[in-house]
């Protein structure tokens, strides 16, 4: 009987290692390999864990994909000097239209992008029922926004195929970037220079280029293109591996003369000998526009950024906008509220701690510019000056009150002295 269970059990075994294992697009799935040959099976798709993907995936069948409160990450990972495999997501292509659906059935799920990539969706209909998601290219077909969270969505299409985009109020979409489109809902609001739109009469608006005519009048940006952790001159996460040598930089303004191929260019001009940090006048009829930062010498830019509507802002090497100066500011700040003491604050104070509390709260009231560390920084200023203002106020009742203690002293020695010269002394 043993020797038949054993022979049985080595018969198993190869059974096992040559039947090759399948993936079906209705399992729960937890790792890249399952995930991609789930995605390409099509089906319903449920997640059963945070999954990491370092490569293109191309999805060619209608599918259903459940977050079920799990993330998918998509990577930028090194392959050699200068070259990364990126992680990214197409649903489609411009001949073979595909239908999705995204939905997050337990809650906190989605898509987290690390990659500086994006979603694809081509010429399909595509559903957002309710999840996260970074970027999201829509790239003709119509998408459905019924819930959720979009960081980022670039609309596209052309006079053959436009995209349309359908959106319910619960669905919340950071940044717009709408090209040729055509939506259910006017999209003014949302459009940056260089698009207008035009009413089709039926509940729905078609984007359409138009050209901007300058004004004479600027506004200034700055761009810091210097990384001291690397040592290098840096335009964009595009070149962070690149020497560039920054002797040229332009402001390249796209979308703003009518059609999608003339672009706007100005020269920066440098403001130190190293190249640090340049600048640009740019008309104020650009403003909301989607430019880069160019260096002609290398062919290097930044990924696209949209022009702030504040003057005075600079773009640093980690593509972020902040207000120029604001490093100067804040330290200057935090010296000059640190040489105040608890212990000798006087009153004559009390009126330039109260302007240092009036500067913070204007940075503070318009703090889309500012990082999470800066505005800290500057409630921290303010927790403090509030901190010395209360100790002299303190000082003031103190004084108040010693105040009135000898003033009823001295009010009742009066008294005291009084009722004594009207006492009678009898033997």
């Amino acid at each position: 009987m043993k020797k038949y269970l054993f022979t049985i059990m080595i018969a198993l075994a190869m059974l096992i290692t040559i039947i090759p294992v399948e993936v079906f697009a209705s399992d729960v799935i937890d790792t890249e390999e399952e995930l991609i040959a789930a995605l390409e099976a099509g089906g319903e798709v449920t997640l059963g864990g945070n999954i990491t993907i370092e490569k293109k995936v191309e999805i060619y069948n209608d599918i259903t994909l459940d977050f079920n409160g799990y993330t998918i990450t998509l990577v930028k990972t090194p392959i050699g000097e200068n070259l990364y495999t990126t992680g990214s997501l197409c649903f489609g292509d411009d001949f073979n239209p595909c239908n999705a659906t995204f939905k997050d059935s337990t809650g906190n799920g989605g898509i987290v992008d690390n990659a500086t990539s994006a979603i694809y969706l081509y010429n399909g209909v595509y559903t957002i029922e309710s999840c996260k998601m970074p970027q999201v290219n829509l790239c003709g077909g119509e998408l459905f926004l019924e819930s959720g969270i979009i960081d980022s969505l670039l609309i596209g299409g052309n006079e053959i195929i436009p995209s349309y985009v359908y959106l319910n109020d619960s669905t919340t979409v950071n940044e717009w970037v709408i090209y040729i489109a055509t939506l259910n809902f006017n999209p003014t609001e949302y459009l940056y220079s260089g698009f207008g739109v035009t009413d089709n009469g039926d509940g729905t608006y078609t984007t359409k280029y138009v050209n901007v005519e300058e004004t004479g009048e600027t506004y200034t940006i700055y761009f810091y293109n210097w990384n001291f952790a690397k040592n290098r001159y840096h335009i964009g996460k595009s070149s962070s591996d690149y020497n560039s040598p920054a002797e040229n930089i332009d402001v390249v303004i796209y979308n703003v003369k009518g059609n999608i191929d003339d672009n706007v260019i100005i020269p920066m001009t440098k403001l130190d000998e190293e190249g640090k940090t340049w600048k640009a006048e740019i008309d104020i009829a650009y403003k909301n526009a989607t430019i880069q930062f160019h260096n002609p010498d290398t062919g290097r830019a930044s990924f696209s950024v949209v022009t702030p509507k504040t003057d005075n802002l600079i773009y640093n090497y980690d593509n972020n906008w902040t207000k120029f100066g604001i490093f100067e500011i804040l330290e200057q700040l935090e010296n000059e509220i640190d040489s105040y003491y608890k212990e000798t604050i006087i009153e004559d104070d009390k009126d330039r701690l109260k302007e240092i509390i009036k500067e913070v709260d204007e940075y503070l009231d318009d703090d889309q510019y500012l990082s999470d560390l800066q505005v800290e920084r500057f409630i921290t200023i303010k927790e403090k000056a509030l901190a010395l203002i209360e100790v002299v106020d303190a000082g003031d009742s103190s004084n108040l009150m010693l105040c009135i203690i000898l003033m009823a002293i001295s009010i009742l020695g009066i008294f005291v002295s009084i009722k004594c010269k009207n006492v009678k002394i009898t033997a």
